[in-house]
């Protein structure tokens, strides 16, 4: 085994999923026995490749997993070398039984990649945040169990784990933003450990693997600038795990930290605290997720778990303790408590001020319909955006690619792409204030976006584009973003982006919307209309309908929404309630929106709800726009049905 350090703490221009695909292009073709079963998720760890040059040496199993890892074991009883790949939650609990006894019983080799493991998939909810995923694999007799630190090691893995036979393989991977921590000439062995930082004066030893490896770097950097030297191990091989390795470091240095992306009572935290309990009993914390599911936003001061996290830390004494408090960051934390995980967290909070905007501009409408529109403003070479946005189809296929496989370029007609306008001031009060013509009306619009329909066999998607904000002043923000990300919004800033990605049970096209409109308000009485996302108010999209007498309409395109009068049981209602595909007087809704105060949470994403100038459509933009760069794109890791 031999290693080159990088230690920058730099972000990898290449992902951890292309250090897999690199090394299964020269592996299949050197040898036709190797494969690689997936599960609807080509596009996603960029497999596609692979099913274009070796489509004998691929199988697209569909959304099955259980059925995937027969197949894949099927294949191996044939004396096949085969992968098979899921996101970690289902290629660990949905295939499990199956990986046992069709795989691991058996003594067939399967090798199994389990893709967004733990933090890495926070964007998609706890559902699909695995923090069990090699709990289950570390369960199974003679299997082997790796969470691989980069793209250097998945590469150099991925074709030592394909030489193994007779043994059930599981090896974890985040699939992008990786940190580079070891050069591309690195080689390791399975089953020993790295030690990356050492001294004779160390006082504490730090166990990390996959995204944790680069925070433990930046804690010993930390401690070393206050004159404490740690020691600093990439256990990569949770399973076999380097017990010798474990024990000299524990008897050389006195004190044990863990750090994981995982659930530290049945991961990396219990294996080693099982080697020292019956080999070298020696002091361990254990910085991961204690005993919790997935769960999107840190815990509010106060709560039971975050105080229980407060009295813990306060507890721990020595070296162990700093060690430990260098690594949680944060204290309340409910699951791993590196950099890189409150980084994703705060982003993804501002991203979802961000989406709930842009939301609002797409529509649940029956059938399907390709003429232009009559009404409604759609994308043609006379808009002004064309040149710009019209060239964004490799971006829309790259943000669509997750939810569904099957999309090609030949799927994007940006002759379908509508714009939605937003209402950052509620332009019901306005015109209540001040009886404005439909041209003010407009121009009270100061931002709008363009939703693109996408039908891709009978699944239905919209994608929006919206212009990039400016890097917002909000120090908060500001101190979690790297420079790498600050200057990617700087860079986006004013330029058109696909932002929000959208599956839909019907499809929704500016033809459907203009009809509606007309049996609403008659075809014969339409002048002019424009299409608005919502108002702080009213949180459903609408279109303005200017009529040949000159008076404006209000026709409610999809299930209203509105904000504000709660009920004695703290459900919002309606004095007068609006109904879906119907129109509304201009005067008339006025009125009904000024009987409605603004909440101050929001039912939807649990954040603050607009209320006053300080929280408009505007101001979400601007906080979201922070978290543009980092965050829009995990939306791809959703499935077409």
């Amino acid at each position: 085994m031999s290693f080159t350090l990088i230690g920058k703490h730099e972000k990898d221009s290449r992902n951890c999923r292309d250090g897999y695909v690199t090394a299964m292009e020269e592996l299949m073709a050197a040898d036709p026995s190797v494969m690689h079963v997936d599960c609807d998720l080509y596009n996603c760890i960029n497999t596609a490749k692979l099913a274009k040059e070796f489509p004998n040496q691929t199988i697209n199993a569909g959304i099955a997993e259980a059925n995937a890892m027969g197949v894949a074991a099927g294949l191996t009883a044939t004396g096949k070398k085969v992968w098979m790949h899921s996101f970690g939650c289902f290629s660990s609990r949905r295939a499990f039984d199956q990986a046992f006894m069709s795989a691991a019983y058996a003594k067939l080799g399967v090798k199994v990649l389990g893709s967004d493991p733990g933090v890495c998939a926070a964007y998609n909810g706890g559902t699909h945040m695995p923090f069990e995923d090699c709990a289950l694999y570390l369960s199974v007799p003679d299997s082997i169990v790796i969470d691989p630190t980069d793209f250097a090691m998945v590469n150099n893995i991925t074709k030592k784990l394909t030489a193994v036979e007779g043994r059930l393989s599981y090896m974890r991977m985040i699939r992008k933003g990786v940190i580079k921590v070891y050069g591309d000439d690195s080689d390791f062995e399975i089953g020993k450990g790295i030690t990356l930082k050492e001294s004779a004066d160390d006082v504490a030893t730090v166990i990390a693997s996959g995204i944790m490896v680069d925070e433990a770097l930046k804690a010993y950097e930390a401690l070393e600038a206050e004159g404490i030297k740690v020691r600093v191990i990439d256990m990569f091989t949770w399973k076999p795990i380097d017990e010798d390795l474990i024990v000299k470091s524990a008897k050389e240095t006195g004190a044990i930290v863990t750090a994981e992306n995982h659930n530290c009572t049945c991961g990396l935290g219990s294996a080693v605290a099982r080697v020292l309990s019956e080999k070298c009993p020696t002091p361990v914390e254990m910085v991961g997720v204690h005993d919790q599911f997935g769960w999107r936003s840190v815990l509010p001061a106060g709560s039971l778990q975050a105080d229980r996290r407060g009295d813990h830390c306060q507890r721990q004494e020595g070296n162990c303790k700093k060690v430990s408090f260098v690594m949680h960051t944060e204290p309340s934390l409910s699951c791993a408590g590196a950099a890189f995980f409150l980084q994703r967290r705060r982003n993804m909070q501002k991203v979802y001020r961000i989406l709930l905007l842009v939301l609002l501009g797409t529509f649940a409408l029956g059938g399907t319909a390709f003429a232009a529109s009559e009404y409604v403003e759609q994308l043609t070479p006379d808009s002004a955006d064309y040149a710009e946005v019209s060239t964004l189809t490799n971006r829309v296929l790259d943000a669509m690619s997750g939810m569904c496989a099957d999309v090609t370029a030949a799927d994007i007609d940006w002759s379908r792409a509508y714009k939605v306008y937003a209402d950052e001031s509620d332009v019901y009060s306005s015109y209540k204030e001040q009886q404005m013509t439909y041209d003010e009306i407009k121009q009270h619009m100061e931002y709008y976006v363009w939703v693109l329909p996408v039908q891709v066999k009978n699944a239905y998607f919209h994608v929006t584009i919206s212009q990039g904000m400016p890097l917002t002043e909000d120090e908060s923000v500001l101190a979690v973003l790297t420079e790498e990300q600050k200057e990617q919004i700087r860079e986006e800033t004013g330029k058109w982006i696909p932002v929000v990605t959208e599956q839909l049970d019907e499809d929704k096209t500016a033809e459907q919307i203009d009809r509606q409109i007309a049996d609403a308000v008659g075809k014969e009485n339409i002048h002019r209309v424009f299409v608005m996302g919502g108002s702080p108010k009213l949180r459903s999209a609408v279109a303005v309908v200017e009529t040949i007498h000159r008076d404006i309409q209000i026709v409610v395109l999809e299930e209203p929404r509105l904000t504000g009068v709660q009920s004695s049981e703290g459900a919002r209602t309606a004095k007068q309630p609006l109904q879906s595909g119907q129109a509304y007087a201009m005067e008339d809704m006025a009125d009904r929106m000024s009987e409605y105060t603004v909440d101050t949470t929001d039912e939807r994403t649990g954040t603050g709800a607009a209320s006053g100038a300080g929280h408009t459509a505007s101001m979400w933009i601007i906080l979201g726009a922070a978290g543009i760069g980092i965050g829009c794109w995990a939306w791809k890791h959703a499935r077409c049905k």
